[in-house]
């Protein structure tokens, strides 16, 4: 046998036995893991991650090291230990960035095999919150008119503000207009769905005239979040608010990586959850319950507000940006939302999804991110001076 064919058996016979071995063959691989998280979030929401592994021809026996490092430590902690589980959920305690290690480690090995380390962002609601007056700039400290009334009382509401005490001139002459006119006022989020209007007349010098605004359970969650007004204290808010949080806490939209991802789940949430309330107390008037979030979460069915009032309180409270809509449909008193995705305004009508009768889980989208224009098309009618524009539907 020459010496060159000897050469060529020879390395035969070596990957031969490299690939034959299973110690060998394992080394041929290089076991990998990576992280993946929610990467930004906002402070009280909970951050998801979610392990990948490569190279491995089998995820049995495999365990878990989740550790983080917070903002300002200089050291990685444990967060979980041998866990089983490739997902982990981490509710952050403070604002900053985080950095989150997993390693992997394979039974009987003596040293993790890969790990992986990724970073996410925490920020502060209170230094970053979307202001709805933004589109509506200050309210006004006089007015002189009956419609400039009405334009006061809507903007404050639409924003779920409070309006402050106002001049107002000539009174007198238009004062008794307010129990007799039918305005269109935008009641919203407000107990029993009044407003409560107060003055004292002077013949010579402008009146004050005070408008009062009781927010509902709804309401007050709202302007908690956003301006850090305080709750009225009673057993049915806070077991209201502890409703709301639970839902937040299984809807986890921390996890959703995109506002539309987030408006969706909401929607298909409520809709498949709830039911309209077919009993009315008579023609066209139902139980005081069923006009609000509260009694829609209580009793598991309300009308159009109930609806509206809830995705709007769920939504805000997530961060996102959303107003609460009056209107008509078909010549009918209606609300429904108006939302912010990536920066475009559109549609949603949670009702106008859930067709009677009920059926338990179903979920239809007709009126999911529409325009102005599709709206009207469908018979919807509101202020457009007073909402925000919605100029396209959402791009399918």
């Amino acid at each position: 046998m020459n010496a060159k064919r000897f050469l060529s058996l020879f390395l035969a016979a070596a990957l031969l036995l490299f690939t034959a071995s299973p110690a060998l063959a394992a080394q041929k691989e290089t076991p990998s893991v990576s992280l993946r998280v929610t990467e930004e979030i906002t402070l009280g929401e909970r951050i998801s991650l979610k392990t990948t592994l490569s190279g491995f021809s089998g995820t049995e026996g495999l365990t878990y090291d989740y550790l983080v490092k917070k903002p300002g430590a200089e050291k990685y902690v444990y967060l979980k230990r041998d866990s089983t589980s490739s997902g982990l959920r981490y509710r952050p305690s403070a604002a900053g960035e985080y950095l989150f290690r997993v390693r992997v480690w394979e039974a009987g090995a003596e040293s993790y095999v890969s790990s992986a380390v990724v970073s996410a962002t925490v920020t502060d609601p209170a230094e970053a919150l979307w202001d709805p007056a933004e589109t509506y700039g200050a309210l006004p400290a006089a007015v002189s008119s009956m419609d400039e009334v009405t334009r006061a009382v809507n903007s404050a509401v639409v924003t779920y503000r409070t309006l402050p005490l106002l001049k107002a001139y000539a009174l007198s002459s238009y004062w008794d207009e307010v129990g007799t006119r039918a305005e269109p006022f935008h009641t919203a989020c407000l107990k029993g769905g009044r407003i409560s209007f107060g003055a004292r007349f002077q013949t010579t010098e402008p009146s004050d005239l005070s408008i009062e605004l009781l927010y509902d359970a709804a309401g007050q969650l709202i302007r908690n979040y956003l301006y850090g007004e305080p709750l009225d204290g009673t057993n049915e808010t806070a077991a209201f608010e502890k409703k709301i949080r639970a839902i937040l806490d299984t809807l986890d939209l921390a996890s959703q990586k995109s506002e539309y991802d987030k408006f969706l789940a909401l929607h298909d949430y409520i809709v498949s959850t709830y039911r309209y309330d077919t009993a009315p107390l008579s023609p066209g008037t139902y139980a005081q319950e069923s006009y609000t979030a509260m009694g829609l979460v209580n009793n598991g069915y309300a009308v159009c507000e109930g609806y509206a009032e809830l995705f709007g309180v769920l939504a805000i409270l997530s961060g996102l940006k959303c107003y609460v809509v009056t209107g008509t449909m078909n010549g009918t008193n209606h609300m429904w939302n108006l939302v912010s995705v990536d920066g475009q305004w559109y549609h949603v009508d949670c009702t106008g999804d859930d067709p009677i009768p009920d059926v338990s889980g179903r979920v239809l989208r007709r009126y999911f991110l529409r325009s102005d224009r599709a709206m009207q098309s469908a018979g919807y009618r509101w202020d457009t001076s007073l909402f925000v524009s919605a100029p396209a539907a959402y791009p399918a």
